[in-house]
């Protein structure tokens, strides 16, 4: 579009997406199975790396689109609607 129409590429994570199955490829399978059905965002992260599986998968999500060098917006459903973003006006 060059300079005449503004764009902005938004990255939006469906992180409150209940876990319908776990993952063959993570570790602690046990872990994970305690929380099927849970939102990603309120099962714990099999890697221990981040707070919880959400904030684990976006960050990789984060990385593989930083490694482009592209300007994104990347937006969290569990932030969005914990702000009240989705509230209706």
């Amino acid at each position: 579009t060059g300079d005449s129409i503004k764009t902005r590429l938004i990255c939006f994570s469906d992180d409150m997406d209940g876990m319908r199955k776990v993952p063959s490829n993570v570790p602690n399978q046990d872990l994970l199975h305690a929380h099927l059905g849970k939102p990603l965002t309120d099962v714990p992260d099999p890697f221990g790396t981040h707070e919880g599986f959400a904030q684990h998968n976006n960050a990789r999500l984060r990385a593989f689109l930083d490694s482009f060098g592209f300007e994104y917006e990347f937006l969290s459903a569990t932030e969005q609607y914990r702000s009240g973003a989705f509230d209706e006006v």
